[in-house]
């Protein structure tokens, strides 16, 4: 067996000294690795997380974190994707409070987080292995490694950084509190009593940053067990007779710090687990939809399937990890497929990857190797919650999700480049030195000879290492400066998704969206193909109800409003209780209204009655924004209800002024302003509609429908103002 690392050689704070150096220098690789994404725009997630999340803001109460969600939803809500991250959201709203919502600031904290992260696994590899090239090769392996890349370059990912942060430092004082539990001066009591509180406060920090963050207390228990576990004593050994089985008698020594240790382990775990879930109101989990969890919304009666989904997965996480070449923001329906049987050849990687970690693990227990224990713990305990055993998550398959279980990772990776280096180096050279080519002569020959004579020389294999470590340290900062730039835009990253998933709903919904949206950055909208990505999304889920609003918008920005009328009313049948959609619905009716006066079609005056009815009736439903205020006073306008008109078009613009709706970007106070100025004129209040008219001079100089109406107010003979 394997000394124990409890106590380590060198105590937690010598080692720190002796590692400034090297700490430094990784530190600042990781922050210039990644210091492209500071560039980068607020996409995808970040919009819901951030841009439109109003716990963000300072006149939102902060005690609203206690019972929100990380999207800004109440947890007990129905439709609350039940993912409590307070301690997440409130870095976000100190981001709010120092620079508002410039994307630099959050993708800089981001970025910081990380690089003291991967400090951590280098300290965290001199405390497990007390070897100095492991700790510096798995460290650097965790800096390079592309799956991280989506953790950092998306805001949202602020969740999985931060978690990995108070996790990895939980384990750290842990470790260095093991190594003060022999001591005895006071000093050292008091230290490790110390640590041993700091381990359980981050491992709370990190539960509340992210739920995989729960894993953290089974862990530090499996840390405690591990070196029982390989410095077991043997006391007896005997044979039963007529069975070849072996009985053995084991006596652990342990004392008393380590039930306590163990219990306060689990009292934590099951703590933070009850804050989760009395957050959740009646509903404990949240129902996920066909496009957020194809797996646990189709096959959640059907137990077999369902596991043989979830464990390919599994191998495709896997795969993820060990060849993060093919990587994309969502791996949502039809990007993986479900399996049906058994006798499915996708389950042959499963199957692989199942058979390879228990060969591991038994191997570990044998041999009683603790850092072989090690690294199977650090790999496997927090992938627990993404492998989706014991209850379904947000995704099928989450990069994010990796950012932890990519520490053991690796550490299994350097801990087997280095694995046969001291003895095997020199029972390699005893044998070049035997098999030379002069100790053969006079010999009797054998192949064994000519085998040994051929075996690269300890010196050949300690170059073929260092050149493989580093091809492949060269290999992963490529990829990762090449998926940095993915993250630059939306349109960028949903681009780069067609190329692994050019099938998946979301991906060609996202894609549509942005292409059909205003021109940035010199891009152009291309409604064309727009309207081609949702009719394959539409075409392979009829029901895709965000692809059929999608549809209507690029009908009306293509100017056909019959069919953009089609497209919302089916989608707004899929969702009835959708304001947003109701609320197009009815600005698509009042549109049309008004093409059919203008083109004065048949039985104009009646049919644009009807429409306007139509249109109210959705707008009523709609949702209360400033686009359907406005909507709405333009209807009363029209149809002569100037006190209506003003009304709505008052409130419309106070909603736009004071910022209470996220998207008050899309509308402008031009229109509200003249619609407001023409319906004071109708009742009759000249001087009020002038007094407006300069007002929305005052703010918009160059509007010219304010010009022609205040104009048109002041010729006008009738007017008080003619002189």
């Amino acid at each position: 067996p394997e000394p124990a690392f409890h106590p380590p050689p060198v105590r937690a704070s010598q080692l720190l000294r002796h590692m400034k150096r090297e700490i430094l220098c990784l530190g600042v690789f990781a922050l210039l690795l990644h210091i492209q994404n500071l560039q980068n725009d607020i996409v995808w997630d970040d919009r819901v997380a951030v841009a439109l999340n109003r716990d963000l803001q300072l006149t939102t109460p902060v005690t609203n974190l206690w019972c929100h969600d990380y999207w800004g939803q109440p947890m007990a809500a129905v439709d609350s994707h039940k993912s409590w991250r307070p301690l997440a959201t409130l870095t976000f709203r100190w981001n709010y409070a120092i620079h508002s919502l410039h994307p630099a600031g959050y993708h800089f904290v981001n970025v910081l987080i990380n690089a003291i992260s991967c400090c951590l696994v280098l300290v965290l590899g001199r405390q497990f292995f007390g070897d100095a090239r492991i700790a510096t090769l798995a460290a650097i392996a965790f800096a390079v490694h592309p799956i991280h890349t989506e953790a950092i370059a998306c805001i949202v990912g602020r969740a999985d950084l931060l978690c990995g942060l108070f996790f990895l430092s939980a384990v750290h004082f842990h470790v260095a509190a093991g190594s003060l539990l022999h001591a005895s001066s006071a000093e050292h009591v008091w230290r490790c009593v110390l640590f041993s509180f700091l381990a359980y406060v981050f491992a709370a920090a990190a539960s509340l940053s992210k739920e995989i963050g729960l894993t953290c207390f089974p862990l530090l228990t499996v840390l405690e067990i591990i070196p029982l576990l390989c410095n077991v004593q043997v006391l007896s050994r005997s044979s039963m007779i007529g069975k070849n089985t072996t009985r053995f008698i084991v006596r652990v020594s342990c004392d008393r710090s380590f039930y306590v240790r163990c219990v306060v382990a689990q009292v934590g775990a099951l703590s933070m687990a009850f804050l989760h879930v009395a957050r959740h109101g009646e509903e404990v989990f949240y129902k996920w939809t066909f496009l957020e969890n194809s797996i646990a919304s189709s096959l959640d009666d059907l137990p077999l399937p369902r596991i043989l989904s979830y464990a390919q997965t599994h191998a495709l996480y896997f795969s993820k990890l060990v060849f993060p070449l093919h990587l994309c923001y969502d791996y949502g329906h039809p990007c993986i497929g479900h399996i049906a049987s058994v006798l499915d050849i996708r389950n042959f990687l499963p199957v692989v990857l199942y058979a390879i970690c228990a060969v591991i693990s038994l191997l570990g227990v044998h041999y009683r190797s603790q850092k072989v224990l090690i690294i199977v713990a650090l790999a496997m305990l927090p992938f627990v919650p993404a492998s989706q055993i014991f209850f379904p998550i947000g995704t099928i398959l989450g990069e994010r999700l990796l950012y932890l279980p990519s520490v053991g990772v690796c550490f299994g990776f350097a801990a087997s480049f280095y694995a046969l280096d001291t003895p095997a180096d020199r029972v390699l050279f005893e044998r070049y030195m035997c098999a030379n080519w002069h100790g053969m002569i006079g010999r009797r020959f054998t192949l064994r000879r000519w085998a040994l004579y051929f075996l690269p020389s300890p010196r050949f294999i300690r170059v073929m290492r260092q050149a493989t470590a580093g091809a492949l340290i060269l290999g992963a900062v490529i990829r990762t400066l090449s998926r940095n730039d993915e993250w630059l835009s939306e349109r960028v990253l949903f681009e780069s998704s067609m190329d692994v998933c050019p099938l998946s709903l979301k991906v060609l919904n996202n894609l549509a969206l942005v292409l059909s949206q205003t021109p940035r950055q010199g891009q152009s909208p291309d409604l064309l193909r727009a309207r081609q990505l949702l009719d394959i999304a539409i075409e392979g889920a009829p029901t895709f109800h965000a692809a059929r609003y999608n549809r209507g918008l690029v009908r009306h920005l293509d100017g056909r409003l019959v069919a953009a009328v089609h497209e919302f009313k089916i989608s707004s049948d899929l969702r009835t209780h959708d304001e947003r959609l109701n609320m197009h619905l009815g600005q698509e009716l009042w549109l049309l209204s008004k093409y059919v006066l203008q083109n004065a079609l048949l039985n104009a005056v009646a049919a644009r009655s009807a429409l306007l009815e139509a249109s109210n009736f959705y707008l009523v439903k709609g949702e209360h924004c400033p686009r359907t205020m406005w909507v709405r006073a333009s209807i009363a306008f029209e149809q002569e209800n100037y006190g209506t008109a003003a009304v709505l078009v008052t409130s419309s613009l106070r909603t736009l002024l004071l910022k209470r709706v996220s998207d008050a970007s899309d509308l402008e106070t031009g229109p509200l302003v003249n619609l407001l100025g023409l319906a004071q004129r109708g009742l009759g209040d000249d001087r009020a509609a002038l007094r407006i008219f300069q007002l929305g001079l005052h703010n918009a100089p160059e509007s010219f429908e304010l010009h022609s109406n205040a104009a048109a107010l002041l010729s006008d003979k009738t007017a008080r103002y003619w002189e």
